[in-house]
């Protein structure tokens, strides 16, 4: 049978007999076909029968029953691995060693418990880089280099060399080595850049992966792999509803192959990718489904889910609650010893603080952050950091150092290309994100961060004209609508009736107008019944045009919504009390009067009183 290639059924027949040498060798040959196929069970029942002194002749049957055990019990593994280990170097086998420790350090992350006792294998770690060269082949240089990685990037992220084991990982995903190799390469590579916010890195491996994961010779684990890559792929690009599918797709392949170790991160990094959609109730279903009491020792699993906690309770409003999940979150960081989940604790435990106006407590936990920050290596920390320091000096009223902070916030946030990113909170980011528009900063990259983040829904001061309106409407100087920024296209003499109806719900103030009050106006010699029903039709065209949620009818009353419209005549009147500087009120007011309310529309006689109240309000502003 082994010699016609029918190996399973001969290890059978050898460990039957007795025969416990050649049941080792037929193991050996083709435990690397069983792992690939899932056929854990098996391979993990036949090392295990084999006799103490046949597994001990080679310690690659060590080796491939770690690898089983790994897959659900990643400590019972790692001890398993270290005889392995052990093994290896006593017969000089440098392939199988480098490949033992490798996984031995990433069984740390794999069991998403402490990483404390990596700093034991730091002089380890070292000997590679400095051997790495001279390692036999493609695949051993690929798995020492993930081996220094995970102790690199977990413990010591300001390593002067992690730049130099990064370049050399992105090498090697270019290079003809195992696929399962690369899926792991590929999945720590993007938890580093997911901890540090460099989230465009994460972008185009997914091109190269994908190949990989489409490879027959992948192995279950390295299948897995592919969607804790993946999950943080689509929703740090936007793409929610694509994350939603992998996570299926995941659990899925989770029950084929019997792997359960990576399911509470797919579902984890799925809620992230609801919350940043709004979806709040659709996370909390989520974030259920991982119980926190059958997982107390797998300390990253449980900063994951504490951090979203947390999160997810401060979109919803309920702080003190948030609060007790960020503490949780601080305590599973500590306990798991990663910096980068230490500063996200910390950053999640100052919004909170903010938000709870407690800013005395926000000002200590950033000064606790910034020795942990310096150590991350992570722009998102730095990023976060800020941006609470200006949310904390804008409450003070210390409206220039707010913006001082604030302009560096913004500036490595465009430079990343920050859109969706963890422990977002529209509520708390929008009065920061109305002082950068006021002030012109950053303005195409704050205006996109708006609507990512939800604030366009949000109230908005109404003389901030860089905001991100449905509609913007100007009438000093000029009459002029934009959608979305867009000039309104010009359409003909039906669309200057709809637009009539316009100004005069501007000229009588835009808020409760009444529909005797516009019939009268715009159709003063028809007869009541002729004149409603020109106003309905007239409604009902401005509302297509325009938006049917930027004009609001009710009891016969007209308004347009001010969460979606600004108006130039409206921003006037608000710039006496929204903003307190002079100087920097007579700027804003130069730049929206630029000439008298519908200027052009000399013969309409309601626009009138309207033209004389506006021209009072600028000369006040003005002088």
């Amino acid at each position: 049978l082994r010699g016609e290639g029918d190996v399973a059924p001969a290890v059978a027949l050898y460990l039957e007999a007795g025969a416990h040498a050649e049941a080792a060798a037929a193991i050996g040959e083709t435990a690397p076909a069983m792992f690939r196929e899932a056929r854990l069970h098996t391979l993990r029942e036949w090392v295990q029968t084999l006799s103490p002194d046949a597994r001990l002749a080679d310690p690659w049957l060590d080796h491939w029953l770690a690898m089983c055990v790994l897959m659900t019990d990643p400590a019972g593994g790692r001890e398993l691995m270290h005889v392995a280990y052990r093994g290896f170097r006593e017969r000089g086998d440098e392939r199988g060693r480098v490949l033992a420790l490798s996984y031995l350090i990433g069984s740390y992350f794999m069991s998403y418990s402490s990483t404390h006792p990596l700093r034991a294998w730091v002089d380890e770690i070292g000997a590679l880089g400095e051997q790495f060269d001279a390692l036999p082949d493609a695949d051993t240089r690929a798995s020492a280099a993930l081996g220094v990685w995970y102790g690199l990037f977990l413990v010591e992220p300001d390593h002067p060399d992690l730049a130099l084991w990064e370049s050399r990982l992105t090498a090697i995903l270019r290079q003809p080595v195992n696929p399962t190799t690369k899926l792991r390469i590929g999945m720590i590579l993007s938890k580093h850049y997911y901890y540090t916010g460099r989230y465009a890195k994460i972008w185009p491996l997914r091109p190269l992966l994908l190949a990989e994961s489409r490879d027959a010779a992948l192995s279950p684990y390295g299948r897995l792999l592919w969607f804790l890559y993946s999950l943080p792929d689509c929703w740090s690009r936007g793409d929610f509803d694509e994350a939603r599918r992998e996570l299926e797709r995941a659990l899925a392949e989770a029950s084929r192959s019997g792997i359960h170790l990576l399911d509470n991160h797919c579902i984890l990094h799925t809620a992230a990718a609801c919350l940043l959609d709004g979806a709040l109730d659709e996370a909390a279903a989520l974030l259920d489904r991982v119980p926190p009491a059958s997982a107390s020792t797998r300390h990253m699993e449980m900063w994951h889910l504490y951090l979203n906690r947390s999160w997810h309770s401060c979109l919803e409003g309920r702080h003190v609650e948030a609060a007790e999940h960020a503490a949780l979150c601080g305590m599973a960081a500590r306990d798991m010893g990663g910096v980068a989940p230490q500063c996200l604790a910390i950053v999640a435990q100052a919004w909170i603080a903010t938000a709870r106006g407690r800013a005395d407590d926000a000002a200590r936990l950033l000064a606790e952050l910034e020795p942990l920050a310096a150590r991350s290596g992570s722009d998102l920390v730095h990023f976060h950091a800020r941006l609470v320091a200006a949310r904390l000096a804008l409450h003070a009223g210390e409206r220039a150092r707010s913006a001082a902070l604030l302009r560096d916030a913004l500036a490595i946030g465009r430079e990343l290309g920050l859109l969706h990113f963890q422990w977002a909170v529209p509520e708390l980011l929008a009065p920061l994100a109305h002082l950068a528009l006021e002030q012109g900063m950053e303005v195409d990259y704050v205006r996109a961060l708006v609507r990512a983040r939800h604030m366009h829904t949000l109230p908005a001061p109404a003389h901030i004209e860089a905001w991100p309106w449905q509609v913007t409407i100007r009438t000093l100087g000029r009459f002029e609508v934009l959608l979305d920024g867009e000039p309104l296209a010009q359409t003909g003499k039906a669309q200057t009736r709809t637009l009539a109806l316009l100004k005069a719900i501007l000229a009588f103030g835009a808020e409760q107008v009444g529909s005797a009050t516009l019939c009268d106006a715009l159709w003063p010699d028809a007869d009541g019944d002729a004149a409603h029903h020109a106003l309905e039709s007239a409604l009902y065209r401005l509302r297509k045009l325009i938006g049917k949620e930027a004009v609001t009818v009710r009891d016969g009353k007209v308004s347009l919504c001010w969460t979606r419209c600004w108006w130039d005549a409206r921003a006037l009147q608000h710039l006496a009390s929204a903003v307190p500087d002079g100087g920097e009120r007579h700027r804003l007011a130069s730049a929206i009067c630029r000439g008298p309310f519908l200027a052009a529309d000399a013969d309409l006689a309601f626009a009138v009183p309207a033209r004389e109240r506006f021209a009072a309000i600028a000369q006040d502003l003005l002088g």
